[in-house]
């Protein structure tokens, strides 16, 4: 009784603090592309059907992904090809199974939203549970799940895209595996593996999960009996689960799409996520979250200091995650929260469990009062950030949909900025559209094309006098 009402208090005050973090504007960019994907139902995405196939997708990319200003065309040319995996931006299909069993409900925009929270507050459930499996210390589980569900990139991440169930699947595979090591029991290393393999259906950075498993399974080989009876049994549950989630990831190759356009991003595109630097990213991210870094930086220096403490073998997959996971996604420049999630929740719950144990030695009274002071940084850190950052409804987008009807334009002919697109597209899809993505694309657009109307960059609408 006292664990419920425990984890009731913090995934209440993880509401509070989630409070009107969902705007009333239309689907943005990706949003708008993963409910239209969503919209073409559950087999369309179980099987990737319609979806290049992998050659077409390397000729494509190879003939037009390098040339300067190929943007425009690789997306107009895909996006009339219908492919399933491009409108789902080459992630898995788990977001895309969520949002087609929210359809069944129709919900508006806010509250579709708004439903995303339900994944960070599955993740408190196993962060509290977990902890408290390991540690058997209430503080320590306050902790753990107070520093995951507070922070501000969980608490403020309500846009519609698949990080947030990626950062829940990651947390409940790496806990599992921790709990080998507690237990010695090889049913917690299978819960690991499926939960790496709802990871790899979810998003593509899920290849840090695989590698932080296998080098945990090294390590603790020991623990674990490793021999080739269990790696045999590991590859066939993972293999085994991918297939009954989404089998077209294997049988179609689409995972090898994802690590593809992983590189073409990388190599092609700078500054896909923003024009911010590497310098000014960070920093931000320190910023946004002061209390947050500092708890996990004390938590580091703790873990190198304290070497003697038997925790550090439950808590340094965690770390070994964090770092890899770091280091995968150094070129996502953006202060948005959502690109934290693949990392930061794991950064928190390490910081927790490190703090927690070297705390374990000191009074019952001084670990309470420990973990009040921690969960009130984290409350205060988050806060402060929902005070300087509150949810913004686009008035813009919302005046451009209603200007498209009001003109009776749902079936014309659009030049429009490729930012536009996706929404325009979801909302109006009768409409011919052709995107520009600069200055010249967009002369040679209106110069070329027999367009009905011209979206400019502001959003501002006009008619095309023929």
């Amino acid at each position: 009784m006292k664990h419920t009402l425990m984890l009731g208090c913090i995934v209440a005050i993880f509401l509070f603090l989630a409070r009107d973090s969902a705007p009333s504007s239309p689907y943005g960019y990706d949003e708008a592309d993963y409910m239209y994907v969503a919209g073409r139902g559950f087999l369309a995405n179980y099987t990737d059907s319609p979806t290049q196939s992998i050659i077409q997708f390397v000729q494509v990319g190879l003939g037009r992904g390098q040339e300067k200003g190929s943007r425009g065309f690789l997306s107009e040319y895909i996006r009339n090809s219908g492919d399933v995996v491009f409108y789902r931006h080459w992630h898995g299909p788990l977001l895309a199974y969520w949002l087609i069993a929210l359809s069944q409900f129709s919900p508006d925009e806010q509250l579709t939203r708004m439903l995303t929270l339900v994944f960070p507050i599955l993740g408190m459930i196993i962060v509290y549970v977990g902890s408290l499996r390991l540690f058997a210390s209430i503080p320590i589980s306050v902790m753990a799940t107070a520093m995951y569900g507070w922070s501000h990139a969980v608490t403020r991440t309500t846009e519609l895209a698949p990080h947030q169930m990626f950062a829940v699947w990651s947390l409940a595979s790496l806990i599992a595996a921790a709990l080998v090591v507690k237990t010695g029991k090889r049913g917690y290393w299978y819960g690991s593996v499926i939960g790496a393999a709802l990871a790899f259906c979810t998003l593509e950075v899920s290849f840090v999960l695989i590698a932080t498993l296998l080098i945990f399974a090294w390590q603790e080989r020991h623990c674990l009996q490793l021999d080739w009876r269990l790696a045999g049994r590991t590859v066939l549950l993972f293999v085994g689960s991918v297939l009954l989630i989404h089998p077209a990831s294997l049988l179609k190759l689409s995972f090898v799409k994802a690590y593809a356009f992983m590189l073409y991003l990388a190599l092609f595109r700078r500054g896909a996520w923003g024009s911010t630097t590497f310098g000014e990213t960070w920093l931000l991210r320190f910023e946004n979250a002061p209390f947050e870094w500092l708890l996990i930086v004390a938590a580091l220096v703790i873990f190198f200091v304290d070497r003697r403490s038997q925790t550090r073998r439950y808590s340094r997959i965690l770390l070994y995650f964090s770092v890899l996971m770091i280091l995968a996604t150094l070129s996502v420049l953006t202060d948005d929260p959502r690109y934290l999630l693949p990392f930061l929740p794991m950064l928190a719950v390490f910081a927790a469990w490190t703090i927690g144990s070297w705390i374990q030695r000191w009074t019952p009274r001084k670990q309470a009062l420990t973990a009040m002071f921690v969960c009130a940084l984290m409350f205060t850190s988050t806060n402060l950030y929902v005070a300087r950052h509150p949810a913004f409804t686009s008035l813009r987008a919302i005046r451009l949909l209603t200007s498209i009807r009001q003109q009776h334009l749902e079936r014309s002919s659009i030049i429009l900025p490729q930012q536009a697109l996706p929404m325009v597209h979801y909302y109006d899809p009768q409409t011919k559209l052709k995107a520009y993505t600069d200055a010249d694309t967009f002369q040679s657009l209106v110069n070329s094309a027999d367009a009905d109307a011209i979206i400019y960059p502001d959003l501002r609408i006009e008619p095309v006098h023929h």
